[in-house]
């Protein structure tokens, strides 16, 4: 369903799948041209996990993946995408705030001292007290720390904005990819499988 969704947008799709072969092809050519390099003057590893970042979460969820397979992507690959599973770069807490109480319905500050854009400061909080900065940052999201006018402690999740419809897109752009790679570089290993089980753990 996916699939006819976006191969009925070619425009977009060929958009993403342009920006992804770029980044990929700026990768694979400083990492062919560092080969010879002793291993201490070579940047390939920080230059593949960052070109991953950039290219969303889909593509961050695939390298941690990865990171557990040197058989399939070497041991130096591997090692550098391990920085994934630790790292991942937060989005704007104002811009998380406003997600939240755009969700809820609520017209209020999220807690006393924490107000929000558009919000009415003499409308109830929502909570008792909210963190102004993130405690954690995924691939997906975010997490605030929160206590309800209860006093319970709460862990409130934020999905990163737009990011449902870029993992959609971004499913079918590293599965053509994989298919086209695997067409070109043989192989007894399904690429396209790996990609399909990153993606549906997210």
């Amino acid at each position: 369903r996916l699939s006819v969704y976006f191969w009925a947008r070619p425009l977009e799709l060929a958009s993403r799948l342009a920006q992804v072969f770029g980044a990929t092809w700026n990768v694979y050519s400083t990492w062919t041209s560092e080969e010879t390099l002793e291993e201490s003057q070579r940047q390939r590893g920080s230059m593949l996990t960052k070109a991953l970042e950039s290219l969303g979460p889909a593509f961050v969820k695939v390298g941690q993946t990865l990171a557990q397979r040197p058989d399939l992507v070497g041991d130096e690959a591997a090692e550098a995408m391990k920085v994934l599973q630790v790292h991942a770069t937060p989005f704007s807490d104002d811009l998380a705030m406003q997600i939240i109480v755009d969700d809820l319905g609520h017209d209020g500050p999220l807690a006393p001292g924490v107000p929000c854009e558009g919000c009415d400061p003499t409308r109830p909080p929502l909570f008792r007290a909210f963190s102004q900065k993130a405690i954690a940052s995924a691939s997906l999201g975010q997490v605030y720390k929160a206590t309800t006018h209860e006093g319970l402690d709460v862990a409130v999740k934020v999905q990163r904005p737009g990011v449902a419809r870029q993992l959609a897109l971004d499913w079918i752009s590293i599965s053509f990819l994989a298919s086209v790679y695997q067409f070109f570089v043989p192989s007894l290993n399904d690429y396209s499988l790996l990609v399909n089980e990153a993606v549906r753990n997210m």
